[in-house]
């Protein structure tokens, strides 16, 4: 609130660049995997993980 088109849009592009490198971390553990694996069902469920760019970033992360 209070915050110009400039800060919110800025706001956004970070927020998309931190889900993009969450989707592309390639968990090695269980306890990582797990965890990722339930931060995106999150995200998907409020309707945030819907960029072609996601799905590609998790498909390469687990080659």
């Amino acid at each position: 609130m209070g915050g110009s088109k400039c800060d919110h849009d800025r706001a956004n592009r970070a927020e998309e660049r931190t889900l993009l490198s969450v989707c592309a971390y390639a968990a090695v553990s269980e306890g990582d995997r797990r965890a990722k694996a339930r931060y995106l069902l999150k995200i998907d469920a409020r309707g945030e993980l819907d960029l072609a760019e996601h799905m590609q970033a998790v498909l390469r992360s687990t080659m």
